[in-house]
Parts: structure tokens; C-alpha cells; sequence
């Protein structure tokens, strides 16, 4: 006599031409599983067995959903108390203990508004955090994952097309990385109004403040370090690059004008247009299309707003500037060796 323990679902599909005895198992209305024995007769004694090996089965995965659905609220409840900024130390711990250390470099993700289908979504997702080492649970009727990673784009991305695949259409909105619990709840705000966002423009997928653009860093909010990270983001290439930070600075500052832009900077038309071409093959875009130069144009803006590392504190001398006072990567610059008229 064989015995075959089946867990019930679609999962547990099997060949069945030889299957002549099947016991379930019930735990008190719900069919946790089959118990499957391959024989051609069973005595008493032995259909007895079968029926008792049902239930203790019936029995451990019952023990086990349960001790899952514990562990499950309790990560829900710790990151609820993140995001909103409450029982910090605490929450932490919890996770911890989960496996969730937060001192290493993480990711958070929040679902948009949730289908007909809500209870599949939460499985999916709390799956698809457990694949990843992360955790997963349901806050103010959002799915929020919490996933070790650095790259939020990919983290929205995957959970967003794993939804999709599975019927549930999900916008997916992901903020990060972060270290460390202190800025969760930052962090979960702007990866929900990523969500919203999505949710309102395409009914689904995947958003960061990075992959919205211009109406990602409209909807982040000016307290946000969205703001930062996609100033940083769409200007480092350049950083390093003086002369064409200026050059397309001022170029877009007088709406595209090479002779105004060579006027201002002193220099030839044809060096304004050799250092816009290097700024082009810098960031990968097209200084002529629209959309691109306005969103440059705005990066470019907010920048000179956001504190740098260079800037004093209260009660310091301010910071040397180079070559004749200039700033660094401010509107303005002039090649070395010029100075600007009175």
C-alpha cells in the first residue's frame, strides 16, 4: 500500500488512473488537502489508518497556516507602524526577528487602489516578498512589500508584472533605497503617491518618482527626498562636467538661443554647440525635443534651490569657491580666464 499526501489547490494536480482510495483533510470547513493511496482494496483497519492519516495532516498544516497567518499579521502590523512613523524601535525589532534587518539597504512598494480580488493580490504579493527575502503586508487597504534591494524601478517592475500576469492589473508605486527605519514613512509616502499616480494615468504598473518624470517630482512633494534624488539622478552625468553644466543652463535660460547663450558666456557660438552636443551624449537625451529640455530645464532650476555639501552652517565661514569665485555647476559660469562685465 502507497500513501500520497496532496496539498488541496490548483497546484496539486496529479495523475489519478490509479488513485482508488482518497481521504481529505478537513479542518473544520476548509479542505486543506487530500491523502491519496494507491491500492486496489483496504480492510478496516486499514481504511482506518488512511482516515487518521488525514486528520494529523489535517492537524500540522492547520498548526502551520495558523503560526503563518500570526507571523503574517504581526509584519503587517510592524510596518503599518512604520509608515506611519510609530513604535519605531519596536516595529523594527518584529522584523527583525523575521528575518527583515532594515540596517541593510531596502526598498518599499505600495500597491494602488486593489481589485474585486483582493485576498489573491495580498497572496501574490506576500509571495512574491518571500521570494525576495522581504516582507509583505496589508496597510489602509494597500499592499505595502517592504524588499531588500537597491534598484526601486525593478522592485515595482516585477511585483507590478507578476500581478498582471496573474489577471489582478495593480498600479505598483516604489520609493528607496533606504537604511535604517527613520525614513520609512517618508519613503511609503511618496512610493503611494507614485501608486496613485500610475493608478490615475495607466490603471497599472509599475512608477517611481524617477520613471515619472516631471509629474513625479510635481507629485513628490517639496519636503521630499524624491526631489534630490531625481535633481541627482537627471544632473550627475554632468557633475563632473563644468562647462556643459553652463552651457545648457544658460542655453535654456534664454530659450534655446546659441548666439544669446555665447553673448553671456563669452565664448563662440560653435563652443556653446560643441559643449550642448557633449552634454547630449552625457545624459542620453535630445536637447530638441520638448519634453526632454523642459524636464532638464526643471532639474537644472530646482537644483540651484536644494542645500549642497559645499554650503555653510550656521556660525561657519562659507566654503572656498573656485576659479575666481565661481560656484561649481551654478547659471552663470564663464570659461576660466573671462570675467563678466560690470
Amino acid at each position: 500500500m502507497s500513501i500520497h499526501w496532496a496539498v488541496a489547490g490548483p497546484a496539486s494536480a496529479m495523475d489519478v488512473a490509479d488513485v482508488l482510495w482518497v481521504s481529505p483533510a478537513y479542518a473544520g470547513h476548509e479542505l486543506l488537502g487530500l491523502v491519496v493511496v494507491g491500492k486496489p482494496a483496504l480492510n478496516a483497519a486499514e481504511q482506518r489508518t488512511v482516515e487518521r492519516a488525514a486528520t494529523t495532516c489535517a492537524l500540522l498544516l492547520s498548526s502551520q497556516q495558523a503560526l503563518a497567518q500570526a507571523e503574517s499579521q504581526s509584519a503587517t502590523d510592524a510596518i503599518a507602524d512604520l509608515t506611519r512613523g510609530a513604535h519605531v524601535v519596536a516595529a523594527t525589532r518584529r522584523l527583525c526577528t523575521m528575518g527583515t534587518d532594515l540596517s541593510a539597504p531596502h526598498c518599499i512598494l505600495v500597491t494602488g487602489p486593489l481589485p474585486d480580488e483582493r485576498r489573491r493580490a495580498r497572496t501574490l504579493a506576500q509571495r512574491h516578498a518571500q521570494d525576495h527575502d522581504g516582507r509583505s503586508g496589508d496597510v489602509d487597504g494597500r499592499l505595502v512589500s517592504l524588499l531588500p534591494t537597491e534598484d526601486p524601478d525593478i522592485a515595482a517592475r516585477q511585483i507590478a508584472d507578476r500581478l498582471a500576469a496573474a489577471g489582478l492589473p495593480v498600479s505598483v508605486g516604489a520609493a528607496g533605497p533606504f537604511t535604517g527605519p527613520h525614513a520609512l514613512d517618508e519613503h511609503y509616502r511618496e512610493a503611494l503617491t507614485c501608486a496613485t499616480a500610475q493608478h490615475h494615468l495607466a490603471g497599472g504598473g509599475a512608477a517611481t518618482a524617477r520613471t515619472l518624470g516631471f509629474l513625479g517630482l510635481l507629485l513628490s512633494g517639496t519636503s521630499c527626498p524624491g526631489i534630490t534624488r531625481y535633481v541627482q539622478d537627471t544632473l550627475a552625468p554632468l557633475q563632473r562636467h563644468d562647462a556643459c553644466h553652463g552651457a545648457d543652463s544658460n542655453y535654456l535660460d534664454r530659450n534655446g538661443s546659441l548666439r544669446r547663450t555665447a553673448e553671456h558666456l563669452h565664448i563662440h557660438p560653435s563652443t556653446v554647440l560643441q559643449r550642448l552636443k557633449r552634454a547630449e551624449r552625457l545624459l542620453g537625451i535630445d536637447l530638441h525635443a520638448p519634453g526632454t529640455a523642459a524636464e532638464l530645464h526643471l532639474a537644472l532650476r530646482v537644483s540651484t534651490l536644494l542645500p549642497t555639501s559645499n554650503e555653510p552652517r550656521q556660525g561657519q565661514a562659507p566654503a572656498e569657491t573656485s576659479e575666481g569665485g565661481r560656484r561649481p555647476g551654478s547659471t552663470g559660469d564663464t570659461p576660466p580666464g573671462r570675467h563678466q562685465p560690470p
